[in-house]
């Protein structure tokens, strides 16, 4: 009968393996302090794509876009889908993002639609923000009911 011997891996290798184990949890639990840029005043396709360029360019994150269609508090916004994707085209490592979506103004199958186009179109750069809505006045002017924080948070289930 012959023998079978199993081998051990060398206390060497196993270290090293258990090394770089650890050096990737480490990686992942530290985070890089990011810097963004709320566009906040941006009115017209030219603003948006100046906006985003030079902020790509003075090494900005992210540009984030509110998700608002009545003019106050912040002004007229444009929408954020299409000007984001306006955005993605003209940079090539800006983040891009929502500060955020109402979780209440679209059906959840179309914004994930919208959110997995926007997210292929910038090459993964896309950052999606949801929130329960909160401006009384938007959700009116929508002809919308305005439920209470507890209702509108629980449309996330």
């Amino acid at each position: 009968m012959s023998e079978t011997r199993q081998t051990q891996p060398s206390t060497s290798a196993t270290m090293a393996r258990a090394t770089a184990r650890e050096e990737t949890d480490v990686e992942r639990t530290q985070r890089r302090f990011r810097f963004g840029v709320v566009g906040e005043s941006i009115r017209s396709a030219k603003e948006l794509v100046d906006e985003a360029r030079v902020a790509e360019d003075f090494g900005y994150s992210t540009l984030l876009l509110r998700d608002h269609f009545v003019a106050e508090p912040f002004g007229d916004q444009l929408a954020p889908f299409v000007a984001l994707a306006a955005a993605a085209g003209s940079t090539s490592t800006l983040r891009l993002g929502t500060l955020v979506l109402s979780n209440d103004y679209r059906h959840p199958v179309m914004l994930a639609k919208e959110a997995a186009t926007l997210d292929a179109w910038s090459d993964g750069r896309f950052e999606l923000g949801l929130g329960a809505g909160w401006l009384r006045a938007e959700y009116e002017g929508a002809g919308m009911t305005f439920d209470a924080g507890g209702v509108r948070v629980s449309r996330f289930e």
